[in-house]
């Protein structure tokens, strides 16, 4: 039997009368060893709402959480993840409507994470592309397609292999993660024709194969009961084994964003700096909004940090330091008028050069660093943050050290990682 887990009820509809069929919502999931083959349709436009500020969500989270386990715990089951389309996403809900909207093909770090963190976690790239796939004689559109640079270069970690791309262009937009979890961006959940014939091609579904009684199971003959034990056995070692990897993949993708402050830029870059400061720092202001002037303010008992970001294909320019000083002078100018007293630092953290790899960037000039330090900034390049962030995790370094660093230095940060 085949359970499609979907929000899409015209797939309810269409098979109603095929027993062979059992359509479910993602809030009443049946486990996946109940099936030879599990359908996990994410192509429908009432997924992707977030009644959420932030662009880093969807309202059914907390559904879709539960098929992680699930897809650990099954040991028989195929299972087929269907991509969305170029949908909308719809996120900020105020008085019972969404205030923002943005295409699915401007969001796949979305799609991305929304996989990776509750359904399947292994590392892949999704890029926006329209193709036309011809499977028999039907024609199948997609929106997006895998990095094909990363199937060729084969994952250490995931064993992905290509099962189907585009007819003219050769785009990837069929993968086969493991021996169990096939992943597509084709639009195959137009109808249920569609999704049989896609089973059939990537060799999972045959339609004329007699369907086995579930009471056979329990007809024991010969050695049958000494190899069930065994293969339970194998099965519990391979399930531990899938969990151990499973858990190791989620720490490298956690790593990975964590590294992404070296070559990010905009929102992203100022996101993730903010995390990490936030940690080492010891802080944490929900309240701050970001007026267009700094991009974060931390406030210690004797400093006001403001911190600017900024990620860079070129090296650091005067104009750089300058905008972290006007910075300075308005909030200065705002806690005079306020008849306040604060230790005020300009600190700017960039990604300088970040399309080249770290051994190749250049140096800050030496012109940059003396105008930040004649006027009290502090330049610090992400991959010197990310050195202090790994010895602070690695409790080599401690917040207090980490302020005193930032307020006593001015210029370009100077640190050697323990």
């Amino acid at each position: 039997m085949i359970q499609i887990i979907t929000e899409n009820n015209y797939l309810r509809e269409q098979t109603k009368n095929n027993s062979e069929f059992k359509v479910n919502g993602f809030k009443n999931i049946e486990a996946m060893d109940e099936y030879d083959i599990n359908i996990i349709d994410l192509n429908s436009q009432n997924l992707w709402y977030n009644k959420g500020v932030n662009q880093d969500s969807i309202n059914e989270i907390n559904d879709l959480k539960h098929l992680k386990n699930t897809i650990e715990n099954s040991l028989n089951s195929k299972i087929v993840i269907i991509l969305p389309q170029n949908l909308n996403y719809y996120w900020n809900k105020f008085n019972n409507k969404y205030i923002n909207e943005e295409q699915l093909k401007n969001e796949t770090k979305l799609i991305e994470k929304i996989i990776n963190e509750n359904i399947y976690c292994f590392p892949f790239d999704l890029y926006y592309e329209k193709t036309i796939t011809k499977i028999g004689d039907k024609k199948i559109s997609s929106d997006f397609c895998f990095s094909k640079k990363q199937i060729d270069t084969k994952w250490t970690i995931c064993n992905v292999t290509k099962i189907l791309s585009s007819t003219k262009s050769d785009k990837i937009n069929t993968i086969k993660v493991n021996d169990k979890v096939y992943m597509t961006s084709l639009n195959i959940n137009e109808n249920i024709d569609l999704i049989i014939e896609f089973m059939k091609h990537i060799k999972i579904y045959n339609e004329n194969e007699e369907i086995v009684p579930i009471w056979i199971k329990d007809i024991n003959i010969l050695n049958d009961i000494e190899i069930k034990k065994q293969l339970n056995q194998i099965d519990e070692e391979i399930l531990q084994l899938e969990q151990n990897k499973m858990h190791i993949k989620e720490a490298i993708n956690e790593n990975n964003k964590i590294k992404s402050i070296l070559y990010e830029t905009d929102k992203k870059l100022q996101n993730k700096v903010i995390e990490i400061l936030n940690e080492i720092l010891d802080y944490s202001d929900e309240n701050f909004v970001d007026e267009m002037e700094e991009d974060f303010r931390i406030k210690k008992e004797n400093i006001t940090f403001l911190i600017e970001t900024k990620g860079l294909k070129r090296n650091i320019a005067g104009t750089d330091i300058s905008k972290t000083l006007n910075h300075v002078f308005a909030y200065e100018e705002t806690i005079q008028d306020e008849n306040k007293q604060e230790n005020v630092k300009g600190v700017f953290i960039v990604a300088t050069q970040r399309d080249k790899n770290i051994s190749e960037r250049e140096e800050t000039p030496d012109r940059q660093i003396k105008i930040a330090e004649r006027n009290n900034i502090l330049i610090i390049r992400t991959e010197q943050l990310l050195e202090i962030f790994e010895d602070f995790r690695n409790k080599k370094i401690n917040t207090e050290d980490i302020i005193k660093l930032l307020t006593e230095q001015n210029g370009e940060l100077k640190y050697n990682k323990e």
